[in-house]
């Protein structure tokens, strides 16, 4: 899983056993953007329910890291010495605010059977379904337990597909039977540099243009009964809402196009994350592009509507 947290906020641990056994232990390890192990890992994972889910929400995000990678390893005994081989390990990287592009792209994928010296190989292809530079990348373990992890740059891009393939050894001559492969998907904040020097702030001429708005913020966090819910949250603004136009469209990968795109102009005190879930009367959306106009006197989101 890939997710977008900000610093601050707690990291949502969470893992399926893959037969539902609620007595086996889960051990998470948490590794910085230099594949540092954070000092509050490892974290155990408490069982909820009967059917083999395990969670834990007492860790923040760091806001000294780029990236978190959490490994997921299962055990036999509460002592955590014995590493379950009828269980498969797991990895989800949470992302501290978004990735813009030209950043760090990270990659990580754990071994089903926890084995540290085989090959990983990542394709990645950008949203026209073109390799981005550098792949395929060849991930490195990190630790003893299976996980692998490689950096790359974040493509001029709306989003990028990873697919990992693993090989019997380091050669990358065969594909490994006895290891399934994974994929992740990433999305990413679309952003322009320009000289803004120049140009002159438009808020002002946008006032008499913009319309009050009121948008929900959902958000889905885990109460004390570690029970899942979604908490919507009223954000009030000044705007103007309008779908793309055809030649915007056009310019999506293509099956993109199906989906309904919007436009928002607003005023720049309303701040929203690539990935955020809102609402506009009651509709779903779901945010995919950001242009950093501030300094102009305006925001501008690109949203997709009932993107999940």
């Amino acid at each position: 899983m890939i997710a977008v947290v900000e610093a601050g906020s707690v990291l949502p641990l969470s893992f399926q056993i893959g037969d539902y056994n609620p007595a086996k232990y889960v051990r998470c390890y948490l590794y910085d953007d230099n594949n540092v192990e954070l000092p509050q890992s490892p974290v155990d994972l408490s069982p909820q329910g009967a059917l083999g889910m395990y969670q834990n929400n007492t860790v923040e995000m760091p806001d000294d890291s780029a990236h978190v990678i959490a490994q997921y390893v299962v055990y036999d005994d509460s002592g955590y010495i014995t590493v379950s081989t009828s269980q498969g390990g797991g990895a989800d990287t949470f992302i501290r605010n978004g990735l813009e592009i030209g950043g760090v792209l990270p990659l990580a994928f754990q071994m089903s059977n926890y084995d540290a010296d085989l090959g990983v190989k990542a394709f990645v292809r950008d949203s026209n379904d073109d390799q981005i530079d550098g792949s395929p990348f060849e991930l490195e373990p990190v630790g003893l337990l299976g996980l692998y992890v490689a950096l790359g740059v974040v493509p001029d891009s709306v989003f990028a597909v990873a697919q990992f393939i693993v090989y019997t050894d380091d050669s990358y001559g065969t594909v490994s039977p006895a290891q399934g492969a994974g994929t992740d998907t990433f999305f990413f904040i679309a952003t322009a540099t320009f000289d803004i020097s120049t140009l002159p702030n438009l808020g002002d001429a946008l006032l008499d243009w913009f319309q009050p708005m009121t948008f929900q913020k959902m958000v889905k966090s885990v109460d004390a009964s570690y029970r899942a819910k979604e908490v919507a949250t009223n954000i009030r603004t000044r705007g103007v809402w309008m779908p793309l136009t055809d030649q915007q469209l056009r310019m999506k990968p293509e099956g993109q196009r199906s989906w309904k795109w919007y436009q928002l102009f607003a005023e720049p005190t309303l701040i929203l994350n690539i990935d955020d879930r809102v609402k506009y009367l009651t509709v779903p959306y779901r945010v995919m592009a950001r242009g950093p106009w501030e300094r102009y006197g305006y925001i501008e989101y690109q949203l997709v509507e009932g993107f999940t």
